[in-house]
């Protein structure tokens, strides 16, 4: 979750409804920096959720997940590759999106357990009066 004060950055424009839904989302759950790598990614993701959308949309007004050839044999529909192969594209660039998160946020936690132990390991040596310069004096 994005901590206080980060504004989710505003989808591209060309970006139709699923597009923005799931940027919204992505941005909703992780913080994205405006200048970085995965707000690229995630654009890409979007126009694919998007093309997945559209195909979607197309099958449906087309009425029927198959067709026929000119031999009259009964084939898949081609849009229904085009939609199973950008909702596999999204899903590829999020989840990427995501690695990426988890990396971050596994070495921002490294990173604060560390401070902590120096931090107690400071705090017994000011305890303990500086350790042997008390045994000499």
């Amino acid at each position: 979750m994005p901590e206080e004060g980060y504004t989710v950055p505003r989808p591209p424009s060309h970006l139709r409804k699923a597009g923005k839904t799931l940027w919204r989302a992505v941005c909703g759950d992780w913080h994205l920096e405006a200048d970085g790598d995965d707000i690229v990614i995630l654009a890409l993701a979007c126009e694919a959720a998007d093309r997945a959308s559209q195909a979607s949309a197309e099958l449906k007004a087309h009425g029927s997940l198959t067709t026929h050839d000119r031999f009259g044999v009964v084939r898949p529909h081609p849009l229904v590759e085009v939609e199973r192969q950008a909702r596999a594209q999204a899903a590829q660039l999020v989840a990427q999106i995501q690695r990426g998160q988890t990396s971050f946020r596994r070495l921002e936690l490294a990173t604060e357990r560390q401070a902590r132990v120096e931090a107690r390991a400071a705090q017994r040596k000011d305890r303990r009066g500086g350790g042997r310069a008390r045994l000499n004096g």
